[in-house]
Protein backbone atom coordinates (compact mmCIF):
# COMPACT_ATOMS: atom_id res chain seq x y z
CA UNK A 1 0.00 0.00 0.00
CA UNK A 2 1.02 3.51 -0.88
CA UNK A 3 -0.98 5.83 0.61
CA UNK A 4 -3.94 4.26 1.29
CA UNK A 5 -3.80 2.93 -2.26
CA UNK A 6 -3.38 -0.99 -3.53
CA UNK A 7 0.16 -1.46 -5.47
CA UNK A 8 0.81 -4.88 -7.39
CA UNK A 9 3.99 -4.73 -9.67
CA UNK A 10 4.99 -7.62 -11.66
CA UNK A 11 9.00 -8.17 -12.48
CA UNK A 12 9.12 -8.25 -16.40
CA UNK A 13 9.77 -11.69 -18.21
CA UNK A 14 12.53 -9.18 -20.16
CA UNK A 15 12.80 -6.09 -21.80
CA UNK A 16 12.87 -4.66 -25.49
CA UNK A 17 14.96 -1.67 -25.05
CA UNK A 18 13.27 -0.31 -22.20
CA UNK A 19 10.05 -1.98 -22.71
CA UNK A 20 9.30 -4.42 -20.18
CA UNK A 21 7.24 -7.29 -21.35
CA UNK A 22 5.41 -9.95 -19.49
CA UNK A 23 4.57 -12.95 -21.34
CA UNK A 24 1.16 -13.53 -19.82
CA UNK A 25 0.29 -9.66 -19.32
CA UNK A 26 -3.11 -10.01 -21.31
CA UNK A 27 -4.14 -12.91 -17.99
CA UNK A 28 -3.16 -11.03 -15.49
CA UNK A 29 -4.99 -8.08 -16.25
CA UNK A 30 -8.02 -9.92 -17.00
CA UNK A 31 -7.80 -11.44 -13.85
CA UNK A 32 -7.20 -7.89 -11.97
CA UNK A 33 -10.42 -6.80 -13.88
CA UNK A 34 -12.08 -9.49 -12.65
CA UNK A 35 -10.67 -9.20 -8.72
CA UNK A 36 -10.86 -5.47 -8.43
CA UNK A 37 -14.01 -4.72 -10.92
CA UNK A 38 -12.76 -1.22 -11.63
CA UNK A 39 -14.70 1.51 -13.31
CA UNK A 40 -11.83 3.04 -15.14
CA UNK A 41 -8.43 2.24 -16.24
CA UNK A 42 -4.99 4.41 -17.11
CA UNK A 43 -2.66 3.53 -19.38
CA UNK A 44 0.62 5.17 -20.02
CA UNK A 45 2.50 5.52 -23.10
CA UNK A 46 5.36 5.84 -24.97
CA UNK A 47 6.61 2.70 -23.40
CA UNK A 48 4.82 0.18 -25.77
CA UNK A 49 2.80 -3.11 -25.03
CA UNK A 50 2.17 -3.14 -21.24
CA UNK A 51 -0.47 -0.25 -21.97
CA UNK A 52 -0.93 -1.52 -25.47
CA UNK A 53 -2.41 -5.03 -23.78
CA UNK A 54 -4.09 -3.42 -20.99
CA UNK A 55 -6.36 -1.17 -23.17
CA UNK A 56 -7.36 -4.18 -25.58
CA UNK A 57 -8.10 -6.13 -22.19
CA UNK A 58 -9.89 -3.70 -20.66
CA UNK A 59 -12.03 -3.28 -23.94
CA UNK A 60 -12.99 -6.38 -24.20
CA UNK A 61 -14.09 -6.56 -20.58
CA UNK A 62 -15.99 -3.33 -21.14
CA UNK A 63 -13.90 -0.93 -19.21
CA UNK A 64 -13.88 2.75 -20.00
CA UNK A 65 -9.85 3.08 -20.86
CA UNK A 66 -7.83 6.32 -21.21
CA UNK A 67 -4.30 6.93 -22.18
CA UNK A 68 -1.81 9.02 -20.99
CA UNK A 69 0.77 9.72 -23.61
CA UNK A 70 3.53 11.30 -22.59
CA UNK A 71 5.22 11.98 -26.29
CA UNK A 72 5.95 10.08 -29.61
CA UNK A 73 7.73 7.04 -29.47
CA UNK A 74 10.51 8.12 -32.18
CA UNK A 75 13.81 7.36 -31.75
CA UNK A 76 17.59 8.04 -33.16
CA UNK A 77 18.82 5.01 -33.66
CA UNK A 78 17.78 3.70 -37.33
CA UNK A 79 16.81 -0.17 -35.68
CA UNK A 80 15.14 1.21 -32.65
CA UNK A 81 13.33 4.19 -34.87
CA UNK A 82 12.30 1.33 -37.12
CA UNK A 83 10.49 -0.52 -34.10
CA UNK A 84 9.05 2.52 -33.06
CA UNK A 85 7.46 2.77 -36.61
CA UNK A 86 6.15 -0.79 -36.41
CA UNK A 87 5.09 -0.01 -33.10
CA UNK A 88 2.61 2.39 -34.80
CA UNK A 89 1.57 0.97 -37.30
CA UNK A 90 0.75 -2.47 -35.61
CA UNK A 91 -0.38 -1.69 -32.53
CA UNK A 92 0.44 2.19 -31.12
CA UNK A 93 -2.42 3.52 -33.55
CA UNK A 94 -5.17 1.00 -32.57
CA UNK A 95 -4.35 1.51 -28.81
CA UNK A 96 -4.84 5.47 -29.71
CA UNK A 97 -7.95 4.70 -31.40
CA UNK A 98 -9.15 2.03 -28.71
CA UNK A 99 -8.78 4.59 -25.93
CA UNK A 100 -11.97 6.23 -24.64
CA UNK A 101 -9.91 9.51 -23.49
CA UNK A 102 -6.04 10.83 -24.34
CA UNK A 103 -4.65 13.23 -22.05
CA UNK A 104 -1.96 15.22 -23.46
CA UNK A 105 0.47 17.54 -21.45
CA UNK A 106 -0.28 20.26 -24.27
CA UNK A 107 -2.92 21.70 -26.87
CA UNK A 108 0.56 22.36 -28.77
CA UNK A 109 1.90 18.71 -28.57
CA UNK A 110 -1.28 17.13 -29.22
CA UNK A 111 -1.54 19.00 -32.57
CA UNK A 112 1.84 18.36 -33.71
CA UNK A 113 1.88 14.79 -32.92
CA UNK A 114 1.81 13.10 -36.26
CA UNK A 115 -0.30 10.62 -33.65
CA UNK A 116 -2.34 12.60 -31.73
CA UNK A 117 -3.38 15.13 -33.79
CA UNK A 118 -6.15 12.57 -35.42
CA UNK A 119 -7.68 12.25 -32.24
CA UNK A 120 -7.95 15.86 -31.02
CA UNK A 121 -11.71 14.75 -30.35
CA UNK A 122 -11.02 12.76 -27.21
CA UNK A 123 -7.92 14.19 -25.93
CA UNK A 124 -7.81 16.34 -22.61
CA UNK A 125 -4.66 18.34 -21.66
CA UNK A 126 -3.33 17.69 -18.07
CA UNK A 127 -0.57 19.63 -17.83
CA UNK A 128 1.96 18.14 -15.79
CA UNK A 129 2.69 19.18 -11.81
CA UNK A 130 3.91 19.11 -9.05
CA UNK A 131 1.75 18.99 -5.82
CA UNK A 132 3.22 21.99 -3.77
CA UNK A 133 1.31 20.93 -0.28
CA UNK A 134 3.42 17.79 -0.56
CA UNK A 135 6.71 19.29 -1.39
CA UNK A 136 9.08 21.95 1.11
CA UNK A 137 9.49 24.69 -2.17
CA UNK A 138 11.76 26.65 1.28
CA UNK A 139 14.37 24.09 1.34
CA UNK A 140 17.58 25.53 2.16
CA UNK A 141 19.83 25.15 -1.19
CA UNK A 142 23.27 25.78 -0.18
CA UNK A 143 23.93 22.69 1.67
CA UNK A 144 23.50 21.28 -1.63
CA UNK A 145 25.74 23.50 -3.76
CA UNK A 146 28.73 22.93 -0.47
CA UNK A 147 28.16 19.14 -0.89
CA UNK A 148 29.42 19.24 -4.47
CA UNK A 149 31.60 22.27 -4.70
CA UNK A 150 28.82 24.50 -6.91
CA UNK A 151 28.95 27.38 -4.75
CA UNK A 152 29.28 30.13 -7.75
CA UNK A 153 27.15 27.77 -10.40
CA UNK A 154 23.34 27.42 -10.70
CA UNK A 155 21.79 23.59 -10.32
CA UNK A 156 19.80 22.36 -12.67
CA UNK A 157 17.92 19.27 -11.56
CA UNK A 158 16.52 16.24 -13.77
CA UNK A 159 14.17 14.30 -12.86
CA UNK A 160 13.65 11.23 -15.18
CA UNK A 161 15.70 8.19 -16.96
CA UNK A 162 18.99 8.74 -18.72
CA UNK A 163 19.91 5.22 -20.19
CA UNK A 164 21.58 4.48 -24.00
CA UNK A 165 17.99 4.63 -24.88
CA UNK A 166 16.93 7.43 -23.99
CA UNK A 167 19.64 10.07 -24.08
CA UNK A 168 20.72 12.30 -26.88
CA UNK A 169 23.76 12.92 -29.17
CA UNK A 170 25.60 16.24 -27.69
Amino acid sequence: MIDGIKVLRYKPDFRVSNTPVILNWDKIVSEMIDKEKPDVMNGHIPVPYIADVACRVAKRKGVKFILTYHNDLDKEDIFFNFLSKMYYLFMGERTLNLADTIIATSQYYAEKSPYLKKHLSKIEIVPPGVDTSRFNLKVNRKWLKKKYGLEKNKIVLFVGQMDKTTSTKA
